[in-house]
C-alpha cells in the first residue's frame, strides 16, 4: 500500500494579501522579520507612496547600502514595467477623466516626469511612456522623442503630461511654448495632440480646457 503523503501548500501570490505579499517579497531580498516589519508599519496605510523610497530611508531602516539597492532597483523594476504594458481602458472621454487618472500617479512624485499616453481611435490607453525625469524646462523636452512612440505604437493620438512637485500648476512660459511646439508636430505626423495636463499635489492644469492652444 502506497503512504500518501500531506503536502505542504504554498499559496500563489494572487491568493496573499497585502502582508503576505510584502513579506514574502522582502524576504526572498535577503531582509530580516524585523527589517519586514518595520517596512510594512510605514508603507501599509499608503503602499503606492513606497515608489517614491530613497537609498537613504532603506538604509534607515537597517539595509545594508547593497540590500538598499537590490530593493530599490526591484522597486523601480515593477513601477516602470507597470507603466510599459499596454492594457485595455474604458475610452478616456475628457481631460478631467484624464487629469484623475494622471493625478493619481504622478501627483504625489517629487522629481519633474514628462510621460505621454498614446491611444487608439477609441480613445483607449494603448501605452504610457515616461519620456524622462528632470524639468521639461530642459532642451531634452523635444517632440521627436514623444512622436517615436506615437509611431512605434501606430497611436491615433496623445496626451502630454509633466508634473510640478511643487503643487503649483498654473503654467510658465516654456510650458506654453513646448505645447504650441508639440501641437504643430503631431499636426505635422498626423497625430491629434488632445491635451497636455501639469499636475501639482491635488490639482491639474489643462491646455484643452484654458488655452486655445490645441486645435
Amino acid at each position: 500500500m502506497y503512504t500518501v503523503k500531506n503536502k505542504r501548500v504554498v499559496k500563489r501570490p494572487n491568493e496573499l494579501n497585502n502582508r503576505q505579499l510584502f513579506d514574502r517579497a522582502f524576504r526572498a531580498l535577503g531582509l530580516s522579520n524585523e527589517q519586514i516589519k518595520a517596512l510594512y508599519d510605514e508603507f501599509k496605510s499608503d503602499m503606492n507612496s513606497l515608489k517614491n523610497i530613497s537609498l537613504e530611508e532603506l538604509q534607515y531602516f537597517g539595509l545594508s547600502k547593497q540590500m538598499a539597492y537590490s530593493v530599490a532597483s526591484l522597486i523601480e523594476l515593477l513601477c516602470v514595467r507597470s507603466k510599459d504594458i499596454p492594457e485595455k481602458t474604458d475610452p478616456i472621454m475628457s481631460s478631467q477623466q484624464m487629469a484623475k487618472r494622471l493625478l493619481a500617479s504622478y501627483g504625489d512624485l517629487n522629481q519633474e516626469h514628462l510621460v505621454a499616453i498614446y491611444l487608439d481611435t477609441q480613445n483607449r490607453i494603448i501605452a504610457e511612456k515616461v519620456i524622462f525625469k528632470g524639468s521639461v524646462r530642459r532642451s531634452v523636452a523635444e517632440p521627436r522623442e514623444i512622436l517615436h512612440y506615437g509611431v512605434k505604437y501606430m497611436a491615433t493620438s496623445l496626451v502630454v503630461t509633466h508634473n510640478h512637485p511643487s503643487g503649483e500648476t498654473y503654467p510658465s512660459r516654456n510650458d506654453v511654448a513646448f505645447t504650441d511646439k508639440m501641437r504643430r508636430a503631431c499636426k505635422d505626423l498626423g497625430i491629434d495632440f488632445l491635451d497636455h495636463i501639469i499636475v501639482g499635489k491635488s490639482d491639474y492644469y489643462s491646455f484643452r480646457e484654458e488655452m486655445e492652444l490645441i486645435d
